[in-house]
């Protein structure tokens, strides 16, 4: 399973890329910065996974989960919120994310996550 991460916090990306690393199912994991990366990553080589931090720079978060479930659409993407905002979440899930998780809990599911990910089952949360 390939999977994506972006966000602007570089300890984030290290510690999810680690822990994503240890998880027998993932076979390559990808960190980047800002939107315009993921995007050029995406274009080039498709993942099975995208880690999407909703308050990137550089894109708006749900216009960008629009445009993967568009031109993606067997890609599943996970938002990330700072912070537990019903409204954004319910959005989210609303225009197409799989799931989405406050980053303070994400290694909580995260295996869950990627587990349900990379045996075709839904990951609404």
């Amino acid at each position: 399973m390939r999977i994506y991460i972006a966000d602007q916090h570089p300890l984030l990306r290290e510690r999810i890329s680690a822990f994503l690393g240890g998880l027998g199912a993932v076979s390559e994991v990808l960190a980047f910065a800002n939107g315009r990366a993921l995007k050029r990553a995406m274009c080039d080589r498709e993942p099975d996974l995208v880690l999407l931090d909703l308050n990137l720079g550089d894109l708006r978060g749900a216009e960008f989960i629009r445009f993967v479930k568009a031109e993606y659409p067997q890609v599943a993407l996970i938002a990330m919120l700072g912070m537990e905002d019903t409204f954004i979440r319910q959005h989210c899930l609303e225009v197409g994310a799989a799931s989405v998780v406050v980053k303070s809990e994400i290694f909580n599911s995260l295996s869950m996550l990627v587990g349900a990910v990379a045996d075709g089952q839904p990951v609404k949360k």
